[in-house]
This record gives structure tokens, sequence and C-alpha cells, in this order.
């Protein structure tokens, strides 16, 4: 059976998860919503890095940039169910010429012991995991930031975001203290914590939630989204179901 090993992020059918996996498929739905994000190709988890390596570096001058970054879309992760976020490893300013090695770093991260154990624990059997790999055009930014389009904390209808000078991980990951606000649904920021303080932010604040809400709707589910900022304008990374909110 022949299998498509390559798809451009506008490309992808919604019904194919389990191909390309659940983070590919909601990039490709904020795309085609006209939510910007950085332009993409997916690698199939069937893919034979060797064979396609040509297709590969023709599809990564396609997308332009010198700089990518890798990332991956498992057919587990980020659904409605479990979400493994954080577990699966990103690689950001990776080279051309450095792309097909990261691409089977990625591909071999099932077998990461954080991966085994999180499998133990929800009962997933871990030769289930299909890693298909998402190849972004690189944007350094000048702000990112995470998004709650619902308060995962108490499941009040009220908008968390926080965002940072630093890249994203620091605030993922926990090691970067970001500004953080809280929206109303209406709009109003109910609360605040600002380290960065700039007037352009709270307009960008209010215009993150309410795409925050937007792709909630299209979603039919609390959404966790991350975001970054580059000269002023908003680029959606990834999104995807908040596994914690009661709803």
């Amino acid at each position: 059976m022949g299998y498509i090993m390559l798809k451009f992020i506008d490309e992808l059918d919604p019904k194919e998860g389990n191909i390309w996996g659940n983070k590919a498929i909601g990039l490709s739905i904020l795309y085609k919503h006209k939510f910007k994000i950085p332009y993409a190709f997916v690698i199939s988890h069937h893919c034979n890095l060797e064979t396609a390596k040509t297709d590969i570096l023709k599809a990564c001058d396609n997308i332009g940039g010198n700089l990518f970054a890798i990332r991956s879309s498992a057919n587990v992760e980020d659904s409605t169910n479990h979400s493994f976020a954080g577990m699966f490893k990103t690689f950001l300013n990776v080279k051309r010429n450095e792309i097909l090695k990261y691409i089977q770093k990625l591909m071999s991260t099932r077998d990461l012991n954080k991966i085994k154990e999180y499998c133990k624990k929800k009962g997933i059997n871990k030769s289930d995991i299909k890693i298909s790999v998402i190849v972004q055009k690189m944007i350094t930014p000048d702000f990112s930031g995470v998004c709650f389009s619902m308060n995962p904390i108490n499941n009040t209808q009220e908008i968390i975001v926080e965002i940072t000078k630093k890249h994203i991980n620091g605030v993922v990951s926990g090691k970067t203290t970001p500004n953080r606000y809280i929206v109303s649904y209406k709009g109003s920021v109910k609360e605040k914590s600002e380290k960065i303080r700039t007037e352009k932010m709270k307009d960008k604040i209010h215009l993150i939630a309410k795409d925050a809400i937007r792709i909630q709707n299209i979603f039919s589910h609390p959404m966790d989204i991350e975001f970054v900022i580059k000269q002023n304008e908003i680029y959606y990374l990834q999104t995807r179901p908040i596994t914690t909110v009661k709803i």
C-alpha cells in the first residue's frame, strides 16, 4: 500500500488525524479559518526519511526562510482525553542541512522514559503512538506566550493570557515569569500582573482574547493556545484542547 509521505499544512484533511497527528490537523484548521500561522509542512509517521530526503528539502525551500522549528504531531497528543503537553521534544532554529537529523530525533522520542511512564499511567499502549512531524518556518519572536480560552483552574468563563519577551518554551515549562492577564468574555481585563509595560501590549491582549473565543467556538472545546508576536503580527504556533476543564 502506498502512502503520501508529506503534505503542506493547507492540504490536510481534518479526518486524517491518525496519519498526520492532532497538532498538524489543529494548525490546518486555524489556517483555513484565516488565522496567521508560520507556514509549514507535515511528514507522516510512515515516512522513510532517506527516500523522502529530496522532497523534504524541497518543501523547506517552498516554505522559505533559513531556520525552522521542528514539532511533534503524534496521533495520541493534543486530544480531548490526553494532551501529552511537554512530553515530545521541539527543536528550534534548525538549519536546513540539519533538518533530517532533528526529524529523526523527534520520531524516536516515544522511547523516552517520561513518555513510557505517562502511557503506563493513562493505559496507553506505547506501540500505538505514531509520531508525525511538523516543519514550520521559524519565527524569532518579539514576544511569545500562551492563552487559555477558559480558566483551567476554576472552570470559569474567562481567558488567561501569559506573555513574555523570552521564548515561549520558558512560559510553557514554568521557568519564565510572564505578564499574566485575566480577561472576561466581554473583553475587560479583570486582573493583570505585568513585568512588561507597553501600551501596544494592551491592544494585543484584547486581540488574543478575542481570537481565543473564536478558536474555542471552532473546535467546540476550551483550548490551550501558543502564539508569538513578531513585528506587531500575531502568529499561532499550535492549539490543543484543555484536558483539565469540565464542560
